[in-house]
């Protein structure tokens, strides 16, 4: 059964959600079958079921549903809203999959797989996908090694364009504009490709434009962006279950920018951290944000089992509690995308 969060029209703090039954797909809420309109979703997927969640921002309120895919094991998840369909990493597979008509799918309901890469991703993490190209990052932790592999979406399925070896272990990746930024796992660094698409259309060893640590990361995972905000998070000890946080940056690519090539961008005055034991992040390996909700979305991936957690009015950091939690066991990945 489906969850619902109703909260007041004229309000757009979460905190003020209370619970009630509603339909996925439209009604609930006490609205008999007046459809209410979806402005906004959040998709999730996990290392640990082949699950993925659904969670649709209407006008009364946020409903929690899922759908089905064909993997048990996935890592990198996007919605692409003008063919409604989603891209998701399998890591069981070694592939990258799309699934169709998820916006007209019954909550439970399969997905339809319309196509898959044929080539073989060894250890997918995270998706980006810009102008009908998807890119994905791929590379076993520790080895110091890392790809990018550059697939363009033709009807026919996915086309292999590229791929492009680093010398550092990759995990999340967003487009900003046309260029790609890029988390170098293990480190606290932030690395980008100026003009991804266009500047990197061959097989090739390559070395990033810019790259710069972040002060107050131990242990860098995944990366969100919207609307000049990046957010970062941090898993600490990846074997320990209660020491993870993530990092909120206003005007990011002005301060990544005025940033010295290899230098620190402070962390006093500069960004703001989310961390504590009320926050419930332990390893959070995935994370995304909306400015006009002011929301961030992370994928924890250990602690308490796993969960996509909500936060809102994170700015001024510290031991802030979730103002949403949504048990999913090892959460991977979130993607949020506003309806227009």
């Amino acid at each position: 059964m489906k969850k619902s969060i109703l909260f007041s029209a004229l309000c757009a703090s979460l905190s003020l959600f209370v619970s009630c039954s509603s339909d996925d797909n439209g009604g609930g809420g006490g609205g008999g079958n007046v459809p209410i309109p979806i402005h906004a979703t959040l998709y999730s997927a996990a290392n640990g079921s082949n699950q993925i969640g659904v969670y649709n921002f209407t006008p009364d309120g946020v409903t929690n549903g899922s759908r089905k895919i064909s993997s048990a094991n996935n890592s990198g998840i996007f919605y692409i809203k003008g063919t409604d369909e989603l891209i998701v990493n399998s890591v069981e597979q070694k592939t990258t999959n799309v699934y169709g008509a998820v916006k007209t799918s019954e909550n439970g309901a399969d997905l339809n797989l319309r196509m898959s890469a044929l080539e073989t991703i060894n250890n997918p993490h995270d998706v980006a996908y810009s102008d009908n190209h998807i890119v994905v990052s791929d590379g076993e932790m520790g080895s110091g090694f890392g790809k990018f592999h550059v697939f363009k979406k033709e009807s026919s399925g996915l086309v292999l364009r590229n791929t492009l070896e680093v010398s550092f272990d990759v995990w999340g990746i967003v487009f900003i504009d046309k260029d790609l930024y890029a988390t170098v796992a293990e480190t606290n660094a932030v690395v980008v490709f100026k003009n991804f698409l266009n500047d990197y259309t061959a097989n090739a060893f390559v070395v990033p434009n810019k790259r710069i640590q972040i002060e107050g990361i131990n242990n860098i995972r995944g990366i969100g962006s919207d609307g000049g905000v990046v957010v970062l998070t941090d898993i600490g000890d990846e074997n320990h279950a209660s020491d993870g946080g993530f990092h909120f940056i206003a005007n990011f690519v002005s301060k990544f920018e005025a940033t010295p090539a290899d230098g620190t961008l402070a962390f006093t005055g500069k960004q703001s951290r989310v961390w504590g034991n009320l926050t419930r992040l332990g390893n959070p390996v995935a994370i995304d944000y909306d400015q006009s909700r002011n929301i961030v979305f992370v994928a924890e991936n250990k602690r308490d089992g796993g969960a996509i957690l909500f936060f809102e009015n994170v700015e001024a950091g510290g031991d802030l509690r979730p103002s949403l939690t949504f048990t999913l066991p090892k959460a991977s990945s979130v993607n949020f995308q506003r309806a227009n």
